[in-house]
């Protein structure tokens, strides 16, 4: 196994990898490769780092960083069983996760009793949102999870009447309604099931993932500092 480290300044390029069709934060399809690409890059570049960031399959890459042909991936959100195995960055981006349904269909997605005959369309490899009532529903036979390949595929299924409802990020949620002509279809709940943060990750059997989140979350600083990470926000 061919295990990469890094030292208190590593030379370049530093090789990273990541994923698309996740935007608006990993795409090739958008400008720069998707917020989360342009914040990555700009901030170790901010700090005299040169990133080279390889785009593979979510799966792929995220394999390859634990076995130590990347030094890091992103954007991943918080789960036990990941930070067993990742270091985390501050948050790349943290917004509200929320419930979207067709109008006038919402439904307490926090409470198990209010899951009966409910179901929610969860993309494949996605956590499930409200994970301990969800988890109680399902078992109980009560709840159905739906498992197409991506966001839209929720959208679309949804939209048809298949689902009752899916969970996005705001940001996610309005550029991929956007993309498959159902924007203003849906309904979003008014307070979200989650308030998500997207990280740079890198793995525990690197000693070197610490000192290499270190100087990443410094050159997020400094780009939130002079109002740089507002810009890339906004595609500037």
């Amino acid at each position: 196994m061919l295990l990469l480290s890094v030292g208190a300044h590593a030379g370049p390029p530093l090789p990273l990898v990541t994923g698309t069709d996740y935007p608006p934060f990993a795409d090739t399809a958008m400008p720069g490769g998707g917020i989360a690409v342009r914040v990555v890059r700009a901030a170790f570049e901010r700090v005299g780092e040169t990133p080279r960031i390889d785009v593979l399959p979510w799966k792929r890459g995220y394999v390859m960083v634990l076995g130590g042909q990347y030094l890091a991936t992103f954007p991943y959100i918080h789960t036990p069983e990941r930070e067993l195995a990742f270091h985390y960055s501050a948050p790349i981006f943290k917004g509200g996760s929320y419930l979207y349904t067709l109008p006038g269909k919402q439904f307490d997605l926090g409470n198990p009793d209010a899951l009966k005959g409910r179901s929610l369309c969860v993309p494949h490899g996605w956590e499930s949102p409200a994970q301990s009532s969800v988890t109680v529903a399902v078992s109980r036979g009560e709840f159905r999870l739906e498992r197409p390949a991506d966001l839209a595929g929720c959208m679309r299924m949804v939209a048809a009447g298949r689902v009752d409802g899916f969970t996005a990020l705001e940001a996610l949620m309005s550029k991929v309604s956007e993309d498959v002509a159902l924007s203003g279809r849906f309904e979003r709940a008014a307070e979200p099931v989650q308030v998500v943060e997207l990280a740079l990750i890198a793995p525990r059997n690197n000693p070197g993932s610490a000192a290499l989140l270190a100087r990443f979350n410094q050159g997020l600083k400094l780009l939130k500092a002079d109002g740089s990470y507002k810009r890339l926000l906004e595609g500037g």
